[in-house]
């Protein structure tokens, strides 16, 4: 059968290339080559793959036919994946691929036929009938289940089934079955999935094949089975559903059981809002499970309409005719599935549902909606390139993206923020100036020089975030100790030779943030010679270090991907399962950078005036950070300066001048947690005071901002604590009400943190000299949002992190044993 299926598509493959080359011709030939020819860039990849598909074919043939289908065969948990071979993964590659090539391929030949009209093809030419030669689902299930009929002994498996039912193990999902994954588990040991026997055993109770197709009638449960067959289609009892609903003193909803949060999720008269889809779809899998949302919607699908001897009496709202009002809520069928997939798809616990739903999309829907299964089944192919056991996955184990994401960015005369809006342009400027004012009091733009005196640019003549604020002498040190850092680790992968023209900041950080990773979770510790003194991060130029602080921060909160923020997924009893990775990097970072600044105050055998140099020099930096709103470092930094290690030796803070000490106590405010991080929360709002974060979908802020992340996790994890799940009320016994209030919240959060998730722009524009003179207000926003990538700075702020990290990770007292050993404790 495999191998006709290939036979069928290269005929396929051959009629669509005759017929794309004949609209070419006919293109060029008329518009007298004014049209570029689109449709050859997907054609030659997708001719190049029909070579692959026909040698791995073979291969997989081979492999079948030495494989014992009944060998060890037995009834598997529903959640056991069936692992594909090699040419089994492979075959799924290719075939995905040549998906999207061949929906490309057509879109562009109706586009020229719409273009040019239609035309006769060639006479001289013979022509197969596509659609009768075509293999239907029918008859493709009808050949399957002859041959699992034979290879499968249905007594075993009928005593499997029985078994699982008195042990009360076997999910109710038969409404499902027709659409199943059959096979689960590996090479070593093959099996069944629960909903596969169940289909397979509907087949040996007929003996005969089972037919799956939608134009056939829906699968038919036995008579003693029709209250179960009520209960799956109570779904679709408007009636029924409203009494599953709980809501608020003002109307809004708090709390539905799953069936009824997917009624109202495909409710066609009442149709939901991009909220309600948004917290149902990223949350859904902390109170149900994929296969259960599956099941609902097919329900709601209702391929038969079963649903009208529940609505017989009602009127088909703004709809002509019920056929009509069907239609629709089978498009909001496929609405559901389609954001499912390309938006809040989570690639390692829904993959092993693609099967169920390729087949729903091909064998069920495609026989009432064609146009939307044929764009679902496209999102399916590319899903199914990327699979939890493929090399590619794990490549990409920390940044998955979606292949359509939730936020989409808006144009500025939306603008959220009041701070670059018309209405408060004066203040705006008012505050800007006033941090510009600040970075020039502290002088944070003095470039230390080879003699170690210091040089100040001119504010007119400077551009914060582009120009590059790192002495001849600053390079040569940090150059000197990354060949060490190289050679103690062995990465291979270096910044030193790399000048800012060819750094790509969101690849290349990221890979130095890769490496900076492995490192920390690695059990490599720093050799004596590593351990130095001569060359220190706060040396370096404070505002361009905290230029390379931010740019670092905003990657690593660039890639928090939602699903890491749910169910406490992020807390440190759940971090031996990875299911927060880049939250655990933003906190690694964070911890160290507080360590780093704690070290390098406390550094031993450091004479009192050098030590009140590095205080103030991080107090300058922790400013910078805020002008180019990084506000996690600028956490990090005060957080440290708190720490009792360094506020109990007064001897450094009695250096500090009444500016200095001003400055200490502006900045500490900003992050300090009275009343619940005041001070902060109402910095950040100024930014979000016109967003609401509950009632439009997300859009992007106009500003790159890296917030104090810490916060978020603690606002997720006070509304988990502080809400539950369900909602115990026995009014609505029997049914389980989930809260759906909570994850309203948890949403609200999320949206929040999706929102801020924007990049610095590191491009090296020129500025305009003359230009910036005479309108240095004009240049604020853009000189704080785009940011120029120093590479080698970057690479060395990654490596120092972990040089003092590995101190920390043996002794995690170390900062208050180094304050001990500069004032030991008195005793009354």
């Amino acid at each position: 059968m495999l191998e006709v299926i290939v036979h069928q598509i290269i005929i396929l493959l051959r009629e669509l290339l005759y017929t794309s080359k004949s609209c070419s011709s006919i293109i060029q030939d008329k518009f007298q080559y004014a049209y570029d020819d689109t449709l050859q860039r997907n054609l030659d990849p997708l001719l190049s793959l029909v070579s692959e598909l026909v040698s791995c074919v073979k291969l997989l043939v081979m492999e079948i036919l030495r494989e014992n289908v009944n060998k060890d065969i037995e009834l598997l948990d529903r959640e056991d994946l069936y692992h594909h071979t090699d040419q089994g993964q492979r075959l799924i590659s290719i075939v995905s691929s040549m998906a999207t090539l061949i929906s490309n391929t057509v879109l562009g030949c109706n586009s020229y036929l719409r273009l040019i009209g239609d035309f006769q093809l060639s006479k001289d030419r013979k022509y197969l009938d596509l659609q009768e030669m075509k293999i239907t689902p029918q008859k493709f299930i009808s050949h399957c289940t002859d041959g699992l009929k034979r290879d499968i002994d249905s007594t075993r498996l009928s005593k499997a089934m029985q078994e699982q039912q008195l042990n009360g193990s076997t999910p109710n999902h038969r409404s499902i079955a027709r659409f199943s994954t059959i096979r689960a588990g590996d090479g070593k040991k093959l099996g069944l999935t629960v909903e596969g026997g169940q289909f397979l055993r509907e087949i040996f109770q007929d003996r005969k094949p089972f037919d799956r197709d939608s134009t056939f009638a829906p699968f038919q449960l036995e008579n003693e089975d029709e209250d179960l067959g009520d209960l799956l289609d109570e779904v679709n009892n408007k009636e029924a559903m409203h009494k599953q609903l709980m809501f608020n003193k003002e109307g809004a909803l708090i709390g539905a059981s799953f069936k009824a949060l997917v009624y109202k999720l495909t409710d066609e008269i009442e149709k939901p809002d991009e909220f309600f889809m948004a917290t149902f779809l990223l949350n859904f899998r902390s109170f149900g499970t994929p296969l259960d949302l599956i099941e609902a919607l097919i329900s709601r699908f209702d391929f038969s309409d079963k649903s009208i001897r529940y609505e017989y009496r009602e009127k088909n709202g703004q709809y002509s005719s019920r056929a009509s009002r069907m239609k629709n809520r089978r498009r909001m069928v496929c609405r559901v599935f389609q954001l499912w997939m390309g938006s809040y798809w989570n690639y390692s616990a829904d993959y092993q549902y693609l099967p169920t739903l390729i087949n729903f999309f091909n064998e069920g829907l495609s026989g009432f909606l064609p146009l939307d299964s044929k764009e679902l089944l496209e999102t399916a192919a590319k899903l199914s390139t990327l699979t939890p056991f493929s090399g590619e996955f794990r490549k990409r184990s920390r940044t998955r993206p979606q292949l359509r994401p939730i936020s989409i960015h808006e144009a500025r005369t939306c603008s959220i923020y009041s701070d670059i809006s018309v209405a408060s342009a004066n203040s705006h400027r008012s505050s800007a100036s006033l941090d510009h004012q600040l970075l020039d009091d502290h002088e944070l733009t003095r470039i230390p020089s080879q003699n170690r005196n210091s040089m100040s640019l001119p504010l007119p003549v400077l551009n914060y975030g582009t120009s590059s604020l790192i002495s001849r002498r600053n390079i040569q040190d940090m150059e000197r100790l990354l060949i060490s850092y190289r050679l103690v680790t062995g990465y291979s992968t270096s910044a030193l030779n790399k000048s800012a023209s060819d750094f790509n900041p969101q690849n290349d950080t990221r890979l130095l943030i890769a490496e900076w990773n492995e490192l920390v979770s690695s059990d490599m510790r720093v050799s004596q010679p590593l351990i130095h003194n001569d060359m220190n991060l706060v040396q370096l130029n404070p505002l361009e270090l905290a230029k390379q602080l931010t740019l670092i921060e905003s990657q690593l909160f660039l890639e928090v991907e939602p699903f890491e923020l749910l169910d406490g997924n992020y807390l440190p009893k759940k971090h031996s399962l990875r299911q927060a990775p880049n939250v655990n990097a933003i906190l690694n970072f964070t911890n160290q950078l507080s360590n780093y600044v704690i070290e390098c105050i406390l550094y031993p055998k450091l004479p009192l005036k050098e030590r009140t140099s590095r205080l103030k020099g991080w107090l300058k930096v922790a400013l910078a950070t805020s002008y180019f709103r990084n506000f996690n470092s600028l956490a990090a930094i005060m957080t440290a300066l708190q720490n009792h290690a360094l506020t109990r030796l007064q001897g450094i803070w009695d250096e500090l001048d009444d500016k200095e000490l001003d400055l200490y106590k502006y900045l500490a405010r900003v992050v300090h947690p009275d009343k619940n991080f005041k001070v902060y929360r109402r910095k950040l709002k100024k930014y979000t005071e016109n967003y609401r974060f509950g009632d439009i979908k997300s859009s992007k802020s106009v500003v790159p901002i890296v917030p104090f992340f810490n916060l978020f996790l603690q606002d997720l994890t006070f509304i988990n604590e502080g809400n539950t799940k369900l909602r115990d009320d026995l009014r609505f016994k029997p049914y389980t009400l989930i809260n759906i209030d909570k994850y309203f919240k948890i949403t609200k959060t999320i949206n929040i943190v999706n929102f801020f998730q924007v990049d610095y722009e590191s491009g090296s524009e020129e500025f305009d000299t003359m230009s910036s003179f005479f309108n240095i207000e004009g240049q604020l926003d853009q000189d704080s949002k785009n940011i120029k990538p120093i590479p080698l700075v970057q690479e060395f702020i990654l490596y120092e992190f972990w040089r003092v990290n590995t101190l920390f990770t043996e002794n995690k007292d170390r900062g208050y044993q180094l304050s001990l050993s500069l004032k030991p404790r008195t005793y009354l």
